[in-house]
């Protein structure tokens, strides 16, 4: 099996800082003095001998700037913060690794440009597995879509719902296909929980999703995702291509 991540990672970097934050740092800064400055000149008064208009635009050039420069650091936070690559991901294919040739391809670390971060995407002639990766410890129950733990002997719900979260990504991963002409693609999904018992226990009842301990992932996936092959190879480096490209 191969394990890759899109290339393009570092580019979309630099395009959040160059692109997006640098420029309005630096327009926002600009604005901001000449805010300033303007404080230090004499008052123009407006033809009823009333300052209105001036102290309205040193007002507006210092609020705009502050602006820029906020959003401008947001954007560059959003960029310095997104993923490089995916620790867990990388767990996970050395755990499929030996039982998958190298017809099996997994996309690590998803990043979006428009939004949304998948963990990863196993794709082979089985179709397309998009994983949803936890890296959570404790005692959990998994019943249809709802995911709940056990705190102080009361069960409570969980502080994200990856079930819900892995719909969304199936839903993302069906979309970008269609939009290259994929269609009809089997699309499967799995909730994996990195550690095992006794630091992560894990109870299903009727999982709406597929919910395994990563050490049972392969057997499990060999009644569902592992059963059949469903499409060629050519189709295979398709939706790679489109999972790389669209990172």
């Amino acid at each position: 099996m191969r394990s890759i991540k899109p290339t393009r990672a570092w580019q979309r970097q630099v395009q959040y800082f160059f692109l997006g934050a640098l420029p309005l740092v630096a327009l926002g800064t600009f604005f901001v003095f000449l805010g300033i400055a303007l404080y230090g000149l004499p008052f123009v008064t407006d033809a009823d001998g009333s300052t209105t208009i001036y102290e309205l635009a040193r007002l507006g050039l210092l609020v705009i700037g502050a602006v820029a420069i906020i959003v401008g650091v947001v954007l560059g936070l959003r960029g310095a913060t997104r993923r490089q690559d995916n620790a867990l991901a990388l767990l996970t294919a050395d755990a499929l690794a030996p039982h998958l040739d190298d017809s099996y391809t997994l996309v690590r670390n998803i990043n979006r440009f428009g939004g949304g971060y998948i963990d990863g995407v196993l794709v082979g002639r089985p179709g397309v597995l998009v994983l949803r990766l936890l890296d959570w410890e404790g005692n959990f129950l998994n019943e249809g879509g709802n995911w709940v733990r056990s705190k102080n002997g009361r069960w409570l719900p969980t502080r994200i719902n990856p079930t819900k979260q892995l719909d969304a990504d199936i839903e993302t991963v069906h979309n970008d296909l269609l939009k290259e002409g994929i269609e009809n693609m089997p699309i499967y999904g799995a909730v994996v929980l990195i550690r095992d018992d006794p630091y992560a226990r894990l109870t299903l009842k009727n999982p709406k999703i597929l919910a395994s301990h990563l050490s049972s992932l392969h057997t499990r996936l060999q009644k569902t995702y592992l059963a059949a092959d469903r499409i060629d190879s050519n189709t295979v480096r398709q939706v790679v291509r489109v999972l790389l490209e669209e990172s």
